[in-house]
């Protein structure tokens, strides 16, 4: 008898452990997302063939297949671009805020390389308020910009109000917990 209420004591201990370490999500999917965007910042030449992008990027996220959580969001991400002039190299990496009309916010990082013109990195999503307190994911993104071409004209801290480019998220995967 002994035997069987250790047994039964360790089975109801696991079984509460299964249904408290179990999330239930509000909403989670995975999209395909792009968003055109425009930038303004400041070019600096840091080296002798390097030149430093610093500022921000804003535009709108849409989703590809229509009506999402995460569709029509407003798109701000500051974030710096080290531009290598000689081998036509690019690094890249940031923060963007996404905001619903009620406010309620997703935010992330993100963080790319590549060649002029065109970075290819990950964006994670690391938090969000209101009805996306708690969300998680991110995945694989591609950016698109004119930068480079601007960047050959440009004096060591010309600022630029006319970056405009498109950035890519072919399956962006998110969750929101209940």
């Amino acid at each position: 008898m002994y035997k069987f209420k250790r047994l039964v004591l360790a089975a109801t201990a696991i079984a509460m452990f299964a249904i408290s370490s179990h999330v239930v999500y509000a909403d989670q999917g995975t999209v395909s997302a792009m968003a055109p965007w425009q930038g303004e910042g400041q070019l600096y030449q840091v080296g002798p063939e390097q030149a430093l992008f610093v500022g921000a990027f804003n535009g709108i996220m849409y989703v590809q297949t229509g009506k999402d959580s995460l569709d029509a969001l407003l798109m701000l991400c500051p974030g710096a671009q080290t531009l290598n002039l000689e081998n036509g190299t690019t690094e890249s990496d940031g923060f963007c805020t996404f905001e619903d009309p009620s406010g309620d916010r997703v935010f992330a990082k993100w963080k790319c390389t590549g060649k002029l013109g065109a970075c290819k990195g990950v964006m994670t999503l690391t938090g969000g308020t209101g009805r996306f307190k708690g969300i998680s994911g991110g995945g694989d993104m591609v950016a698109r910009s004119v930068l480079s071409k601007l960047a050959g004209n440009l004096e060591s801290g010309s600022i630029i109000r006319s970056a405009a480019g498109l950035v890519v998220w072919p399956e962006l995967s998110y969750s929101i917990p209940e």
